[in-house]
């Protein structure tokens, strides 16, 4: 029960789903419909509004559902919710709670408290989007939850009945980082099941749910109450005018079949996410165990300190060496003790060997590698960079065959093609996107691998030159600072993106054009 109130990586995808549902539902619509109609009259823009408002609403309460079912399932499969029938009180958090209650009865309040929830960030996504859709900022709401979050965390009071708002935090996330780092199989219904099976199952539940719930709102019949609209003097332009059942149904359609890549843009989230949770320690034997040790605590220091440090730890083995091979009389727990100081041996004259050649090379610090090789895909351990390189090739492409081919073709023919600044013009907004999401894949892929690498080996100290990292064969002539490379390198990565992105734009617009 208690850890059912601990906010985790459920909140994250749901606010997120959240939003997007937000401004998905609220992009600038396709030239080709005839909803610039309704936009033309005020009555036709209130009632598309509150469509588009009805439907996220009951969107929004489907992934509340959802996702909150999903979690209590796993919850009560890993550590049980405890007798429902019960007082609330009983558990321990709920000491001192006013309403007496049992514990169904507080589930069954506390999920229609976060359906309501969803619907209220939705409403706050909604209006910020319809604020700010024109200037192409919607993004920065984002911010502003965050900054909510925060100030509720930090100054809501224990006995403040705004208490509760602490328990659903964005930022406190690692529970479901925790469930699946460490159990492989949930219990469920007395058969174990794999927990990302789980979550699988879910993601399923959820489509199918919203699709079921699509066909309940739209009827059979509803594609047979159009209205044909003329304009006069140009015959060669007719539109099926739709009825209000079924803009209800193209704006559900829309959440789910949208050309604007947001199931790409998930994809991207969930991969960078799971790419910062990813341990890239790999030590292998007990000396590289040892000899990573004392690297990493060495890590910054002058060669001068380093050595010294390094030198006191030798001196201190070899004490440790010399009483295990006297014949004093020691405990057994001692000398099990000392058993495994000297097996520090190997791996701290290994360090200490690392010292003297970066005293040889007139090294001002001393940087231990791994991190740094593995910043720039170097290692055993950098098989997750690989994997972002060729996802991120594949998704920038995606993205680009979506940018350049959801035009209509007698849209673009009649009203770009026509003029020679209009044709340039689209292709400047398209190159404008594609930069953007080249922005977006190094943000959220690189930087989830930069932020995996540093959680396990320190790589902040780019302000020191290349030859203070130890076994520095790559750039090793090179007497640059360690900023320089890295930004070099993943700005190379950028461009790479870019200009991948352009080429497969390009024969995309050349294949349209044919």
């Amino acid at each position: 029960m208690e850890r059912l109130l601990q906010a985790d990586c459920f909140e994250i995808m749901m606010f997120g789903m959240i939003f997007l549902l937000a401004y998905i539902l609220l992009i600038p619509e396709k030239n080709e419909g005839i909803l610039r109609f309704y936009f033309a009259m005020p009555n036709g823009r209130n009632w598309l509004g509150f469509v588009k408002y009805g439907v996220g609403c009951f969107y929004a309460g489907i992934i509340s559902v959802v996702f909150y079912g999903v979690k209590c399932l796993i919850l009560s499969s890993l550590y049980g919710l405890g007798n429902l029938r019960v007082k609330v009180q009983s558990f321990y958090m709920f000491q001192g709670f006013p309403p007496n209650i049992s514990g169904g009865e507080f589930l069954i309040g506390y999920g229609c408290y976060k359906i309501l929830v969803g619907i209220l960030f939705f409403s706050i996504f909604y209006a910020l989007t319809l604020l700010w859709k024109k200037r192409n900022i919607a993004f920065t709401m984002i911010a502003g939850i965050f900054f909510l979050e925060g100030y509720f965390w930090f100054h809501i009071r224990d006995n403040s009945w705004l208490y509760l708002m602490r328990r659903i935090n964005l930022i406190q996330f690692m529970d479901i980082r925790n469930i699946l780092a460490q159990y492989s199989c949930v219990n469920v219904w007395n058969v174990p099941v794999h927990t990302y099976l789980v979550l699988v199952l879910a993601c399923v539940l959820l489509i199918i749910s919203s699709g079921v719930s699509g066909f309940l709102l739209y009827p059979v019949f509803a594609g047979e109450n159009g209205r044909t609209l003329e304009i006069a003097g140009k015959t060669s332009f007719c539109w099926n005018l739709p009825s209000k059942m079924e803009l209800l149904f193209y704006e559900i359609k829309k959440y789910w079949v949208c050309e604007k890549g947001w199931m790409l843009l998930l994809a991207v989230l969930c991969a960078g996410y799971f790419i910062s949770g990813i341990q890239v320690q790999n030590a292998g034997d007990v000396d590289k165990l040892y000899y990573e040790k004392y690297m990493m605590e060495i890590q910054g220091k002058t060669v001068p300190e380093a050595k010294k440090y390094m030198q006191d730890i030798l001196k201190e083995i070899q004490e440790w060496k010399t009483d295990l091979e006297s014949d004093k009389t020691f405990s057994q727990e001692y000398i099990s003790i000392l058993e495994i100081g000297v097996k520090r041996e190997k791996g701290a004259q290994k360090a200490y060997k690392k010292v003297l050649l970066q005293e040889k090379k007139k090294a001002d610090h001393i940087l231990y590698e791994k991190g740094y090789r593995l910043a720039l895909g170097m290692g055993k351990e950098a098989f997750a960079f690989h994997f972002i390189e060729i996802f991120s090739a594949i998704a920038i492409a995606i993205f680009a065959f979506c940018v350049y081919g959801v035009d209509n073709k007698m849209e673009r023919r009649l009203l770009l093609y026509s003029t020679y600044s209009g044709k340039n013009a689209l292709i400047r907004s398209k190159c404008r996107m594609i930069i953007f999401w080249s922005i977006f894949l190094m943000g959220s892929l690189y930087g989830s691998w930069i932020y995996s690498v540093s959680r396990n080996y320190s790589i902040h100290h780019l302000n020191f030159h290349w030859n203070c990292v130890a076994g520095n064969a790559l750039f090793g002539i090179i007497q640059t600072k360690i900023g320089v490379i890295l930004f070099g390198f993943y700005g190379l990565h950028l461009l790479a993106l870019i200009f991948l992105g352009m080429v497969v734009g390009n024969l995309t617009m050349r294949e349209d054009s044919i």
